[in-house]
């Protein structure tokens, strides 16, 4: 088993506002994490929204591809690549 450091974490916020939780992270990061990697994702929605996109019937796929579901909502390339599989996320934080 591979034990990860903070070091070695990329994480990826999905937030709902393009402005308020990216700039409180960056803030964040900037002050107690700043060697760390972090990106963020505006779904410009509630996230309720996103919790019923991923659960249409009430029941979650487990075989969801939940980043490829993010992409297709994608509004730019800029978007596509925070959210693509290659970015490698470690960890992702619906805020």
């Amino acid at each position: 088993m591979v034990s990860l450091t903070m070091k070695t974490r990329n994480i990826l916020f999905i937030v709902e506002g393009e402005t308020d939780e990216p700039d409180f992270l960056n803030k964040m990061f900037q002050v107690c994490f700043e060697k760390y990697q972090f990106q963020c994702w505006a779904y410009r929605t509630s996230l309720h929204d996103l919790v019923c996109d991923l659960y249409p019937d009430g029941n979650f796929d487990p075989d969801i591809d939940i980043l490829l579901h993010w992409r297709s909502k994608a509004r730019d390339e800029k978007e596509r690549k925070i959210l693509s599989e290659t970015m490698h996320y470690t960890d992702i934080f619906l805020i």
